[in-house]
């Protein structure tokens, strides 16, 4: 039968050599005591020791004997057939020692010695050997030696149970042994997982681990890499291996560097540890008391170990509390190779490790506290498996995020620890609920990771309170997924279903950490959301708000990197659309999302109809049809942003732009620019204004370009240039540039401004009417405002055509509206540019004189009005006219109140105008007062007019109000002489040309031209006109008093009265324009009218004197002047007393009664230059347009009687 005993091989080895060198005196060839020596190591040890070298002797003295190529076979199941293997073995005797009746080597020398010490899966050694049982013990031989020197040695250890597998190289090791009773003094430098180790000190004696009673005290100290350790203390029973008491110590900067000593090189460093730790035997058992671990540092992650081990052998009696601390989350999470949470906080964890049963062990008192929040739980670990099973149950009524619990299963080796097992319950009603559940393939490194999550809340907007803001978002959302993780460097979610109310977001996530920093991809899809519903209110305009009801589809796709207190955002592309309003881009990076620096975005923004916008902005777009926005974002630092390659499409409008911010510590500065080739308003809605319609057909407005930029800062801002061009020749071209020191108060400003034209009259197409204007113009100007509210127009130039005007604008803004005092002034003034026929002839004179137009533009109850109204034009010794007053209303015109004079002390400067000596040199001057309350009722007042001794004064009103305009008036007159008006009009009074004897029936006296009678209808009028004198061309009255009325085209003299050449006259008219044909009624009678003296009033030659009196009637129907003799019924009666003629006016008796009228009235003397009338009377009834005609004419030579018709037909 068989027994296992320990043996110590080196002592074995040294027995058997010096026996081989006490056989060398007796035999010369030692190899000879080979087969002796493998047998007496088989019997002790059951193993063959092979020496395949030579066995000699190296020295004489002293004795020194060297064996070669030794091997001594390993356990059957051992990895290697040999676990010591020797290239050479010196051994020298001392002598001395024999002689004292002792046996020593002095000294013992290893070159190249190979030890494996290994474990098997039960935890046997290959130093246990198998030797025969016998009746007695065998006494082994003591060894002793005085020093030993091993070089370039290896030593292996292998445990094929824990799967543990070290090697040491042996560069050099010493040990002095003074004697069997004192300790060994040990050195040696080595080589472990490529860090140098060394080992100093003493333990001993050699005599402790063979004979009882000897106490093995134990001083070592030594270093491997950084690290260093210490062991002090004594063994009272190393026999029999009792009463240990061992205190161990150590320290180093790296916990990586120690866990790559055992193959776990790739686990985060923690960073320095301290070890202190009592290793004793007192219960029975090798334990360890006192331990102390102290790994990293606590402002970054502390981890700490405390307590014993009661069987250290059997691996049971734990009582360790374990311990991590940090002042930052983070921290931890850096080092599991996840990322940081989204805030900071501390953290302390603790928890008693125990066992329960053979390697089954428990986790109790688990807390883990994250600022003011705790988790509590229970962990059970079952190593009696193939794979060790972790099982934990954590809970927690107070975290951040509300209730949580937690319940996982892990199981795996050091290598590989796997979550077979995972559920999560976390949150509450009020913020959100979160359901976990699945497997994780690998926890360190985080891989092969299949989680499904599931997420609710009541509303979005209670998220708030993880936010500290509030969210622009509510209602009810449900996030839904299953996250996978297939390697430990990327984490996908293939896909997200988010539910936001009624919205649906489908989408995919994915997280690479193969990155030095993690990136977020992101990739969402609905195909309708209603943010109406989604958004929370105030937080967009109502209008805005209302319209989005139905936005889609929209996808967003986003990559996210960098740590989370500068993150990256890698790619962004957003598409969405708003229904019937527009299509959004938006794509690009941002290195600094915090910061927004080094911003390269992309915006484009499509629509079909610009009127779609105004369910947005809450009001009427002005213009239609599709429109675009598209440009560039640029931050490539803090300081700037840059707007690049803008360009926007609407309304038929194609425009480019650009612009740029500058930040400093002091001030912003930013620059834009605008432009387009051409501006057209044909885009315009039609139904705007009256102005747009006109302009929308200008097509081609002319090229727009806007330059400005800006400073601002925290004293004030300002725009420190700013220019504007805009239009065409053909239309108006402007340009204004200028600055504003303030742009706050409005002060500082100075611009300038220039706006042209080939010909005003081209504004005609916007105003809508008539501009009697033409001829090129060009206005300039200089705008400034130093002082506060106060705006300044100086250096107002305008040319247009021959005139030159200059002028000036204060803008008083001060008070509750602004105030604008005007002055505009011209040395010489020309009508050439005003198109009105009316004045044609005035443009003949080339200087009107000087200009002086001065006004007060205000505003009162928003009311546009104009006061202390001045217009001063020419000059007295030509013409003056002067305008004063206000305008109450501007818009519509109205409470128009106007004093006018005008003067002229010669107006022969109109025959320049009307012809060369037309108007005589006399004074003119007429005044008068123009009333317009609301532009509905005008009226003139004070007016008085004077010429020479001609004059006229009274009063007229225009009532617009009326369907049919209405006009009054009251005039009266002391003279009036009519002359020159009738020259001017080119009218006369003379008697008409009566056709000749000789003109053939086919020629018409009367027209056949219809009346035009517009006017007649255009407004009802009533005029009472009162004159003591009034000289017409050849006709001179007095006391006039004329009555007229026209109302819905009907003409009403009456009465007519007036007296003349001392007689009387009275008369009626009557012209009915609203009967068709027209109808016309006359009747006059004239009494005692001497016609010698009114000729003398007239300053005429008295051809003609008599008394005449006449009586007329005439009546009639017809749409022309022919029509109207056809129809004309009546009687004329005339007749002269006591008069004469001059002989050349009876030519026009020639020219009915013959050529030889004046032979039958005096037939016997020569004609004279007068003929004396002593009666003439003539008479004509009229029907149907046939007079029957009579004449009698009594002279003091003969009497004549003329009798006929005369048909007014013809």
């Amino acid at each position: 039968m068989l027994k296992k005993k320990k043996i110590i091989i080196p002592g074995l080895v040294v027995i058997l050599l010096v026996g081989i060198a006490a056989a060398v005196i007796y035999f010369f060839d030692l190899n000879r005591f080979k087969p002796l020596i493998s047998r007496t190591v088989k019997h002790y040890t059951g193993r063959e020791l092979t020496i395949n070298g030579d066995i000699r002797l190296l020295e004489l003295w002293p004795p020194t004997l060297m064996a070669e190529d030794i091997a001594f076979q390993n356990a059957s199941w051992g990895s290697k057939p040999h676990m010591v293997r020797v290239k050479q073995a010196a051994f020298s005797v001392s002598l001395k020692s024999i002689l004292r009746g002792e046996f020593r080597f002095s000294h013992i020398r290893l070159q190249g010695p190979e030890v494996l010490l290994e474990f098997n899966q039960a935890g046997v050694s290959n130093f246990l050997f198998d030797i025969p049982e016998t009746e007695e013990e065998v006494a082994v031989p003591v060894l002793a030696f005085n020093d030993i020197l091993i070089q370039n040695g290896y030593f292996e250890y292998n445990d094929q149970r824990w799967d543990l597998y070290a090697s040491v190289r042996v560069d050099d090791l010493q040990a002095d042994i003074s004697g069997l009773d004192k300790s060994i003094q040990i050195l040696f430098e080595g080589n472990f997982r490529d860090l140098p180790c060394s080992l100093d000190g003493s333990i001993g004696p050699i005599i402790a681990w063979i004979q009882p009673g000897f106490i093995l005290p134990v001083d070592l100290s030594g270093r491997l890499g950084g690290a260093s350790a210490q062991l002090k203390g004594d063994i009272r029973d190393p026999v029999h291996l009792k009463d240990i008491s061992l205190h161990f110590t150590a320290d180093g900067p790296s916990t990586r560097e120690m866990a790559g000593l055992v193959g776990r090189g790739s686990v985060p460093d923690l960073g320095a540890f301290t070890v202190k730790a009592e290793l004793t035997d007192r219960p029975g058992r090798l334990a360890i008391d006192k331990l102390a671990v102290q790994i990293g540092a606590p402002d970054l992650v502390s981890f700490s170990i405390a307590g014993m081990v009661g069987d250290l052998i059997a691996m049971k009696g734990f009582d360790l509390d374990l311990g991590i601390q940090t002042r930052d989350t983070g921290n931890l999470m850096h080092l599991a190779g996840v990322p940081p949470p989204p805030f900071k906080a501390p953290l302390t964890a603790r928890v008693t490790f125990s066992d329960t049963a053979k390697n089954q062990y428990s986790l109790d008192d688990f807390v883990v506290s994250m600022g003011d929040r705790t988790i509590q739980g229970q962990m059970d670990l079952d190593l009696t498996r193939a794979h060790p099973v972790l099982e934990m149950q954590l809970q927690s009524e107070n975290t951040t995020l509300g209730p949580l619990a937690l319940k996982t299963r892990m199981s795996g080796s050091l290598d590989r620890v796997s979550v077979e097992h995972l559920e999560l319950h976390m949150g509450h009603d009020n913020l959100f609920k979160a359901f976990v559940n699945g497997t994780v393939g690998n926890v360190s490194p985080l891989e092969d990771l299949h989680l499904n999550f599931h997420i609710l809340g009541k509303d979005l907007a209670h998220l708030q309170k993880l936010t500290n803001r509030p969210l622009p978002v509510q209602g009810p959302y449900a996030i839904s997924g299953t996250l996978l993780m297939a390697g430990h460097k990327a984490i996908h979610v293939p896909e997200l279903k988010i539910i936001l109310g009624k919205n649906s977001i489908n989408g995919s996530l994915g997280l690479e950490m193969n990155h030095e920093y993690p990136m977020l991809h992101v990739n969402l899809f609905s195909s309708r959301l209603n943010l109406e519903q989604l958004l929370a209110p105030k937080i967009l305009p109502d209008n805005l708000h209302k319209n989005l009801s139905s936005v889609g589809p929209s996808r967003l796709e986003f990559e996210l990197s960098g740590p989370i207190e500068h993150p990256t955002l890698e790619r962004i592309n957003l598409q969405t659309q708003v229904e019937n309003l527009a299509k959004l881009n938006l794509k690009g990076s941002i290195k600094n999302l915090l910061t927004m620096t080094g911003a390269d975005l992309h915006l484009a923004v499509k629509g079909t109809d610009l009127t779609n916008l105004a369910k947005v902005v809450g009001q009427d777009i002005p213009f239609k049809g599709p429109y675009s926005l598209s440009g560039k974002l640029l931050r490539p630092d803090k300081t700037a942003f840059h707007i690049e390659n803008v360009k926007i499409s609407a309304a038929a409008n194609n425009f480019h732009g650009r612009s740029v911010i500058k930040r400093s510590k002091s001030n912003i500065v930013a620059s834009v620019y605008l432009g387009t080739k051409n501006i057209s308003l044909e885009a315009l809605n039609e139904g705007q204004s009256a102005v747009l319609d006109r302009l929308k057909l200008k097509k081609d407005l002319g090229p727009l370009e806007i330059k400005a930029s800006a400073v601002l800062s925290a004293t004030g801002h300002r725009l420190q240039n700013f220019d504007l061009a805009f239009g065409k020749d053909e239309f108006i071209r402007m340009h204004i540039n200028g600055s504003m020191g303030n742009l706050t108060g409005m002060q500082g400003m100075h611009f300038k401004f220039q706006a042209s034209g080939r010909n005003i009259s081209s504004i005609e197409s916007i105003a809508g009417r008539r501009i009697p204007l033409k001829g090129a113009y060009a206005l300039s100007g200089e705008i400034s405002g130093h002082a506060p509210h106060n705006i300044l127009l100086r250096k107002l130039d305008l040319m247009l055509a021959r005139n030159h005007f200059t002028g000036r604008a204060d803008l008083n803004l001060a008070g509750e509206h602004p105030v604008v005092d005007s002055e505009i002034l011209a040395d010489h003034f020309s009508l050439v540019p005003i198109m009105l026929e009316e004045i044609d002839p005035l443009k003949n004179i080339p200087d009107m004189g000087p200009l002086k137009l001065a006004f007060t533009l205000s505003e009162a109850s928003g009311v546009p009005a104009i006061t202390h109204l001045e217009l001063r034009l020419g000059r007295e010794s030509t013409i003056a006219v002067m305008l004063r007053g206000s305008i109450g209303n501007l818009d519509p015109l109205g409470e128009v109140t106007l004093d006018f004079t005008i003067d002229s002390q010669d107006l022969s400067i109109l025959n320049n105008a009307y012809g060369s000596g037309f108007i005589k040199g006399k004074p003119f001057h007429a005044m008068g007062r123009l009333n317009d309350p609301r532009l509905e009722k005008i009226t003139v007042t004070s007016f008085e007019a004077s010429y020479g001794d001609s004059n006229l004064s009274g009063a007229a009103s225009l009532d617009l109000s009326l369907d049919r305009p209405k006009m009054n008036a009251a005039l009266s007159s002391k003279k009036m002489d009519l002359r020159p008006l009738i020259k001017i009009f080119g009218k006369s009074d003379r008697l008409p040309q009566m056709p000749s004897r000789s003109a053939t029936p086919k020629d018409r006296v009367f027209s056949r031209e219809p009346f035009n009678l517009t006017a007649l209808h255009l407004l009802d009028i009533t005029v009472a006109f009162q004159a003591r004198e009034l000289l017409l061309q050849n006709i001179a009255v007095n006391d006039v008093e004329i009555s007229l009325q026209l109302s819905k085209g009907d003409l009403n003299v009456d009465p007519l009265k007036f007296s003349i050449g001392g007689g009387t006259a009275e008369g009626t008219f009557v012209l009915q324009a609203s009967k068709s044909p027209l109808f016309m009624a006359t009747s006059l009678a004239v009494h005692h009218f001497d016609i010698g003296p009114m000729l003398e009033q007239l300053d005429q030659e008295s051809t003609l004197q008599g008394t005449l009196n006449t009586s007329i009637y005439l009546h009639g129907s017809g749409n022309s002047v022919a029509a109207l003799m056809v129809g004309l019924d009546g009687k004329v009666h005339l007749d002269i007393h006591d008069g004469r003629i001059e002989s050349r006016q009876l030519a026009l008796l020639e020219r009915y009664l013959g050529s030889n009228i004046l032979d039958l009235i005096n037939p016997f003397i020569k004609h004279p230059p007068h003929t004396a009338i002593n009666c003439l009377i003539t008479t004509a009834t009229i029907r149907d347009g046939l007079a029957d005609f009579k004449m009698i004419l009594d002279t003091e030579q003969t009497a004549l009687a003329s009798a006929g018709t005369i048909d007014l037909k013809t």
